[in-house]
């Protein structure tokens, strides 16, 4: 579909392979460039049919929580003890949410990972 989206904006389909790369890696920086305004499109043709992908589970609730300071706290209560597992895979809107949840009470975050096991760096995964 970012291709699709790619063509509705007038560009190549291959010109919405930026855009996803964006998104995978999940470290957006809306700004006026094709792949952000292709990356709009496409989010347009997902909402039309009441859809969201993955990426947007993330993106959507990051914003939401940073928008949110009831609902971030709130969030944060029900999140005391967060494990997170495949660690060396979280992307940077990953990283996010993580961070977003566990504020202020980090001893209770238990990450495990193991970076001889990455599989998922062409979407932004990396040890840190």
């Amino acid at each position: 579909m970012i291709g699709d989206a790619a063509q509705l904006y007038g560009e190549s389909r291959e010109a919405g392979d930026l855009t996803k790369h964006c998104r995978s890696n999940g470290d957006c920086q809306e700004d006026d460039c094709s792949k952000c305004k292709i990356c709009e499109k496409y989010k347009s043709l997902l909402r039309r049919n009441n859809s969201i992908d993955y990426d947007d589970q993330i993106f959507l609730a990051c914003e939401l929580l940073e928008k949110d300071t009831e609902l971030l706290a709130e969030w944060q209560n029900k999140t005391k003890h967060l494990l997170v597992d495949e660690y060396q895979d979280i992307n940077s809107a990953q990283y996010k949410l993580i961070r977003l949840l566990s504020k202020g009470q980090e001893e209770g975050l238990y990450v495990v990972g193991d970076d001889d096991q990455i599989i998922y760096s062409w979407r932004g995964g990396m040890p840190a």
